[in-house]
């Protein structure tokens, strides 16, 4: 069992019969097609046999629903939008605290991860304040970076590949944890470290769409979804099901060992 999903988490009361998925502004944050992640999840619970429900969450005046849900999903999208949903989620800071602080599930990608950061600056414009769950600071680039990125997850240990098209650095601060270590590519900030991650809160900058090329890492995070919100489910589907996405990622795999090292 993955390191990510060991443990016992608090007891939830209300025992739930099917995983609430919330998929977080999907009109603002869909820059990269990354609806693939919520197609992915689709797919892992009919192959399980779970029963799974994805809410949208259209716009930032909609109430945050937490009270019923285990996984929100945040896409990547434009830079310039992150400020308007920080004001958005601020009043709801706390709760959002407490809900990965029990184990609930928040995948921020790509520049989303700018909501969750101490702080982002901007070359142009103002620099805003994050919502401060992740220790790290963004960075505007003055040039959009663009590559393959693999990677090892730090917890689970599952290897990660997919793509990053990047126009912030993250800069992490001591003491806190990478979601991954790179094995190819810029990541954060060409330090060798990838995303990050408090508990089950993790920002990473793998586009992809990430859970469409790696649905072991979606299988990890439904998992421990279900944990948070009681949900009683195997999470087991037969290893030949992946077999498309395994025979691609040794296609990706063999390519990027022929890349020369990013410099």
């Amino acid at each position: 069992m993955p390191a990510a999903i060991r443990g016992k988490l608090p007891e939830v009361k209300n025992k739930m019969k099917k995983l609430i998925v919330n998929w977080m502004y999907p009109d603002i944050l869909q820059l990269h097609g990354d609806r693939g992640n919520l197609m992915a999840l689709e797919r892992l619970a009919a192959l399980c046999g779970v029963g799974m429900e994805i809410r949208r969450l259209e716009g930032p005046e909609e109430a945050l629903p937490l009270q019923d849900s285990g996984f929100l999903v945040f896409n990547a999208g434009e830079l310039r939008c992150m400020e308007i949903l920080v004001r958005a989620l601020a009043p709801r800071k706390a709760e959002l605290e407490a809900f990965v602080e029990k184990g609930g599930v928040i995948l921020a990608i790509a520049n989303s991860g700018a909501i969750f950061a101490r702080q982002t600056r901007r070359i142009f414009g103002n620099s805003f304040e994050g919502l401060g769950l992740l220790d790290m600071e963004m960075e505007e680039r003055e040039a959009v970076y663009g590559d393959d990125i693999r990677f090892l997850e730090e917890e689970g240990g599952l290897e990660i590949l997919g793509n990053q098209i990047q126009i912030v650095d993250c800069h992490l601060a001591a003491g806190q944890a990478p979601f991954g270590k790179l094995l190819y590519g810029y990541g954060n900030d060409k330090s060798g470290s990838e995303g990050a991650r408090r508990k089950n809160l993790i920002f990473t900058n793998t586009l992809g769409p990430l859970l469409v090329k790696n649905p072991r890492l979606g299988l990890e995070l439904m998992k421990q979804a279900a944990v948070y919100v009681g949900l009683d489910a195997r999470f087991e589907p037969d290893e030949a099901a992946f077999r498309m996405e395994d025979s691609s990622a040794e296609l990706i795999r063999h390519f990027i060992n022929a890349k020369p090292p990013v410099s």
